[in-house]
């Protein structure tokens, strides 16, 4: 039995199960690539200020309900209600390549929620705090 098999027998309702490709339009970057929005069967509001302390290049609007960060060369941005937006993506199998990457980072945050409970103000503050 994988992890992922053992962890969704533990948190059946904690986990995103599902991260639907709602619109495909080209990059602005490189009209060879596309970017896409996506929705999540589930609201990302309590797992966004973890996900700001995981990710070393993280950006979290609080009052926006908005988390951007870079992964490889892709802008990802989550946003409370569960909309995720990428950009620079090479293709729809890249695309849903991203997607699976992307649940996984999510799960990993619900089960941490589930099983640590929200992040210590006093780090979300101190990593808001850092500069250069």
């Amino acid at each position: 039995m994988s992890d992922k098999d053992f962890m969704k027998l533990l948190f059946p309702e904690v986990l995103v199960k599902r991260i639907e490709i709602k619109e495909i339009t080209p990059c602005l970057i490189d009209a060879e690539r596309i970017k896409f929005l996506a929705q999540t069967d589930k609201p990302l509001d309590d797992i966004l200020p973890i996900l700001y302390l995981y990710l070393p290049n993280a950006k979290y609007a609080e009052k926006l309900g908005a988390l951007s960060y870079t992964h490889q060369r892709h802008l990802v941005t989550m946003f409370s209600t569960g909309k995720i937006g990428m950009t620079y993506v090479k293709d729809r199998n890249e695309a849903e390549q991203l997607i699976a990457e992307v649940r996984d980072l999510i799960n990993r945050a619900f089960i941490y929620l589930k099983s640590h409970g929200k992040a210590a103000e006093k780090l979300f503050n101190s990593k808001s705090k850092q500069t250069p």
